[in-house]
């Protein structure tokens, strides 16, 4: 990795310091809906889509000898650049909840964790948590907690989610009594009929599996009702459920069920609705009108669902199950999306002598609130049935429409046993789906946190968040080798409406985006066709070379005063030799730069020694022209070409796009 990009990702305290492979092709995808459902497309359709841009991998919990599980994110909608958030952790003494905030944008993280006790009955925090935000940016926590005797679900809130007040109790019972896999959603709208209410969801086992059960609060988590019925009376062998508030107000709700409670049974997933803000729910509705075709085998004691969790011995199970994840259209309360485990397309496996699927992920979507559903969609793109694990989705859905999934992913292990975070998006309500995505930049061993019953257990869920121009996902990592990791990325996605793949600029502009050395306007474009001045120039060339800010000996020239919006800049780029003035002690900030002066100050910013070997290479810069050596070195760089008559054009003014391509490949020439 060039140490010059290493350097630019600090910039405006940037941390990203590696990129995986982004694709700016166009995919095709063979799409069938169910007859009843507008169709999700016919044939073949080619549509361009916009990858994000990976970085480096993030740890966002550094204690290396803890154990994460189930996290949970959720951005503040009146500062995009706070992102909350939480997680179950494990260690010697049991199990807790701890959380995180990011204040970059995913960038950096600092957090703590909660010790207790919590409530009147003094119970110690034992995970599964879940965040939230309203719409003024209070931000809700919510999580189990419990002791020898007593157990129960609280909420926490905090006005800068680092300061939080005192938890709430939701509901407690004896633990003759059980809730757990919570779930939490708040409602983002203003000045309407309950706006602001927040909706808590979760599992109830006494004695036998009760169903799906949620608690909602009109008093920003003050005080809570009554536990409300969600599934249906008939559907009580539920589990795993989310719950999201839509655009209208409308609460929806997600679950798995089992006949019997018995994971020999094919699973059923459901969509529930609320239409009076989680008063009562609607009939359970059956996504995509049938059982799916469940991931994995009986374990040995006939009790859960296990894929293969590494190849010696071959009977090392891994946990898994087929819950779906859930999202709502930003701006469509009737269309949801769902995805999960799937097994229809892949080969079966056996373990344990117990014969199993090895799963995909799927998608569907309902565009009339869960009446009718389309046909599921396999996302990963991988060879079909070709025995490799997808498991664990999580689906979420950006501001502009956007939906991006993420799944652990057995490909790149050549056993099928390692996994990796893999992750795909569709900017069309799910029609077409983006080139599956590496984000992990190490495989992972699913392993090395073991269960009670000497099962690898990953937990039931993990979290992901799109932002106006971001997509934060989190995994658990194993690279330490000793334990379970909460990690997390950023993907940069390029916000420009005027910058499409096709464009000999696009990887470039998106680099230098991404890394926050150039910028774009108000109405999110970039203008790639405009002219860039020396003052412009000189920012983006400091800021991509990473360099950082020096005025020393300054002001140098007579028009960039102390306090202009360059001076730090031009002073910084005078500095190290990459720029130069006038003989009457001008820089002239506002003049446009030239093809012939952007050769010149990228050769001295690189420090390349003149190289004119093989030239002439452009019939107008010609042995003599003051510019001749910088533009020889910079064509024997690889780093610019001519025009198709064999000329240069030195004088002609460089555009804002020329000079992302430009500055682009010569921070990243070896």
């Amino acid at each position: 990795m060039n140490k010059r990009f290493q350097a630019l990702f600090f910039v405006s305290i940037l941390l990203v310091t590696a990129i995986a492979a982004t694709s700016s092709i166009s995919r095709t995808l063979s799409v069938s809906a169910a007859a009843s459902v507008p169709s999700l497309g016919a044939g073949r359709i080619l549509l361009p889509l916009f990858d994000p841009l990976w970085g480096s991998d993030v740890m966002v919990d550094p204690l290396l000898a803890d154990n994460h599980e189930n996290f949970s994110l959720a951005i503040n909608p009146t500062d995009s650049n706070k992102i909350l958030a939480s997680y179950k952790y494990e260690d010697e003494n049991g199990s807790g909840s701890g959380y995180d905030l990011s204040t970059d944008a995913g960038h950096t993280w600092n957090g703590s964790r909660f010790s207790g006790p919590w409530g009147a009955d003094l119970l110690s925090p034992i995970g599964n948590t879940s965040v939230g935000f309203n719409a003024r940016g209070t931000a809700f926590y919510s999580g189990r907690a419990a002791n020898s005797e007593v157990n129960g679900l609280f909420v926490l809130t905090s006005t800068d989610a680092v300061n939080w007040g005192a938890p709430v109790e939701v509901i407690t019972s004896t633990n003759a009594e059980l809730r757990d896999q919570l779930h939490l959603a708040v409602d983002q709208r203003t000045n309407t009929p309950n706006a602001g209410s927040a909706f808590l969801i979760w599992r109830w086992f006494s004695g036998d599996n009760l169903g799906i059960w949620m608690s909602y609060s009109r008093d920003s988590a003050r005080t809570w009702s009554p536990g409300v019925q969600v599934s249906d009376a008939a559907n009580h062998y539920s589990s795993g459920p989310s719950i999201a508030v839509a655009s209208n107000g409308v609460v929806y709700a997600a679950f798995q069920q089992r006949d019997n409670d018995c994971p020999c049974s094919a699973p059923k997933l459901f969509l529930d609705r609320s239409t009076d803000w989680g008063v009562t729910w609607g009939a359970d509705r059956l996504i995509t009108g049938a059982p799916i075709t469940k991931t994995g085998a009986l374990d040995v004691e006939g009790h859960d669902l296990v894929i293969i969790g590494q190849e010696d011995p071959v009977e090392g199970g891994l946990e898994v199950n087929n819950y779906s994840s859930m999202a709502v259209a930003p701006n469509d309360s009737n269309t949801v999306y769902v995805a999960w485990n799937d097994g229809r397309w892949d080969t079966s496996f056996t373990i344990f002598q117990h014969e199993g699927k090895h799963g995909d992920i799927a998608f569907s979507r309902t565009t009339d609130a869960g009446q009718t559903w389309s046909a599921p969609m396999r996302i990963n793109d991988d060879q079909i049935a070709n025995g490799v694990d997808q498991f664990t989705p999580t689906i979420a859905t950006g501001p502009d429409g956007t939906i991006g999934v993420t799944w652990y992913d057995r490909r790149l292990n050549p056993g099928g046993y390692l996994y990796d975070l893999f992750y795909s998006q569709s900017t069309d309500g799910g029609l077409t789906w983006s080139p599956n995505q590496r984000v992990s930049d190490v495989s992972s061993d699913p392993m090395i946190g073991v269960n009670a019953k000497g099962m690898g257990d990953m937990g039931e869920y993990k979290a992901l968040a799109l932002g106006p121009n971001y997509v934060i996902p989190s995994w658990i990592d194993t690279r330490s080798g000793v334990a379970q990791d909460f990690y997390s990325d950023r993907g940069c996605a390029l916000p420009f409406s005027d910058v499409i793949p096709s464009d000999y600029f696009y990887t470039a502009v998106q680099y230098l985006y991404c890394a926050g050395a150039i910028s774009g306007y108000s109405d999110n474009t970039f203008r790639p066709y405009n002219n860039t001045t020396r003052g412009q120039l000189s920012k983006i060339i400091v800021l991509a070379e990473g360099w950082p800010i020096d005025t020393s000996g300054g002001p140098h020239f007579t028009d960039v005063p102390p306090g202009s919006a360059f001076y730090d800049f031009v002073e910084t780029a005078f500095n190290r030799g990459a720029v130069s003035g006038y003989g009457d002690g001008t820089f002239r900030p506002d003049n446009n730069v030239t093809r012939a002066q952007l050769c010149k100050i990228i050769v001295l910013a690189e420090g390349w020694t003149i190289d004119i070997t093989g030239g002439p290479h452009f019939s107008d810069v010609v042995t003599g022209d003051p510019f001749y050596g910088y533009i020889e070195t910079a064509y024997n760089h690889n780093i610019i070409s001519g025009y198709g008559d064999g000329t240069f054009r030195p004088d002609n003014n460089a555009t804002r796009g020329q000079i992302s391509k430009i500055v682009y490949n010569s921070i990243t020439t070896p």
